[in-house]
């Protein structure tokens, strides 16, 4: 996959590089607390959660309690958790935690904390392949806004970009 054959998906302020090829399979919530899941031609491929929380978390405590939950939801004790240090180049202005888990069809997600606007953001990326796969989660990774700089809010989907 090239550089090209990725474009803009962006919704209620939350902003990132997909292949062209995904479309919006489900969305629900708004600005402040929502969530998001394109699909390709076989299967869900990225989720994104989002929150404005009334408190500041500590994104340690925070991913355990999620591994922990993940970890329940598959009932399975052994799935082996691998921490992605220095996988990309974060997000601008934000704590974060990197991870993947799963053997036959890996997922990478990214747990994103921004200082300047306080959201929270979780991503899911369920990949095709490993190989393919670690090139499409650095791109959705390192692509993440989840605020504009100049306070507009830009919505792009289905090839329209238009910015309020």
């Amino acid at each position: 996959m090239t550089r090209d054959d990725f474009t803009l998906f962006a919704w209620n302020g939350v902003s990132f590089d997909v292949p062209v090829s995904w479309e919006l399979g489900k969305e629900t919530g708004n600005r402040k607390d929502g969530y998001c899941r394109l699909d390709d031609e076989f299967m869900p491929r990225v989720e994104v959660t989002w929150k404005k929380p009334n408190k500041r978390y500590r994104l340690d405590r925070l991913f355990d309690n999620y591994i922990k939950n993940l970890k329940k939801k598959l009932k399975e004790k052994d799935v082996h958790i691998q921490k992605l240090l220095g996988f990309c180049t974060p997000p601008r202005d934000k704590e974060h935690i990197m991870f993947r888990w799963g053997e036959k069809d890996p997922v990478y997600e990214m747990i994103s904390f921004c200082r300047e606007c306080y959201r929270l953001v979780f991503m899911r990326y369920i990949s095709e392949d490993d190989t393919d796969g670690v090139t499409k989660a650095k791109r959705l990774f390192s692509s993440l806004e989840d605020h504009s700089s100049d306070g507009r809010e830009r919505w792009a989907f289905l090839g329209m970009d238009c910015v309020i």
